[in-house]
């Protein structure tokens, strides 16, 4: 197989998990098979900042997450339900898998939406908190993967900009950096891989969360992110020996518009220790 093919064919890997993260304007003709709703003290919203009301292709998956704030929340369904509910680091579950009461911040999970309709939610102690996921069936080939931007200064009134992400790397683990303008944010970078890469014999192109990294940041520096990745990916990446990753990173401000992008990696394993030169 020449580089061309090799090349090729990455690319064309790369498109699709980049679409199923909804990263590109192009997906707004095919609706992504990934979408992030976070709550907040008190209401949803989705990880770009803007209401949460969001629209999925039939088979797709939505993550749902508390991670800051001094109250209690969860996800309810009083309607029609998702197929399937679990939370990030363990295996799938049910529906009711998402925490049963509303609880304080630090949790994360996700639903799996296989049949199309509407999905309305609320959160169980606040009934103005409310959201829906439209789930839509499609036949819509996958955008191309976006070009990689240059690195430059953020606009006047943007929370960040300058993303540099490596679109080869090797290790465990997905760096990156970014300029953040103001101060008081904070920084969550999220690391996907398809599911057919991760489990043997499976054959989903689904987006499954592999890696998280979260810090709070102040502004007017360039910050540096490493999401490692989970055991299931590390495994993936010794048995294949690469590892395409889709890297969404996600910088919300106490105010203002949150910054969002989307990068495609080649993750490799790190190189084999070298062996000392016996006497």
């Amino acid at each position: 197989m020449n580089l061309r093919t090799v090349r090729s064919r990455a690319l064309v890997a790369a498109a699709a998990l980049v679409a199923s993260l909804g990263a590109t304007p192009a997906a707004a003709q095919a609706p992504p098979t990934l979408a992030s709703i976070l709550a907040i003290d008190n209401e949803f919203i989705t990880d770009a900042g803007g209401p949460a009301d969001v629209t999925i292709a039939a088979g797709g998956h939505v993550n749902f997450s508390y991670f800051a704030g001094a109250s209690r929340h969860n996800v309810v369904f009083p309607g029609a339900r998702p197929t399937v509910c679990g939370t990030s680091e363990g295996p799938p579950g049910t529906t009711a898998a998402l925490p049963t009461a509303p609880s304080p911040e630090g949790w994360e999970g996700g639903c799996d939406f296989d049949v199309a309709g509407t999905y309305a939610f609320v959160c169980g102690l606040h009934n103005t908190m409310t959201g829906s996921v439209s789930v839509v069936r499609t036949g819509a080939s996958p955008p191309p993967p976006p070009a990689d931007l240059p690195v430059v200064a953020v606009p006047d009134g943007e929370v960040a900009g300058g993303l540099s992400v490596a679109t080869q790397q090797r290790g465990y683990r997905v760096r990156g950096t970014v300029l953040v303008q103001r101060g008081a944010v904070r920084l969550v970078a999220r690391a996907f891989a398809e599911r057919r890469a991760l489990f043997a014999g499976s054959r989903s192109r689904l987006g499954v969360r592999v890696g998280r990294h979260a810090r709070a940041t102040g502004g007017g520096v360039r910050v540096a992110f490493s999401a490692p990745l989970n055991r299931a990916a590390r495994a993936a990446l010794r048995r294949n020996g690469r590892l395409l990753i889709a890297l969404r990173l996600t910088i919300t401000p106490a105010e203002g518009t949150a910054y969002t992008a989307t990068r495609t990696v080649i993750l490799r394993p790190p190189p084999a220790p070298r062996r000392s030169a016996s006497r």
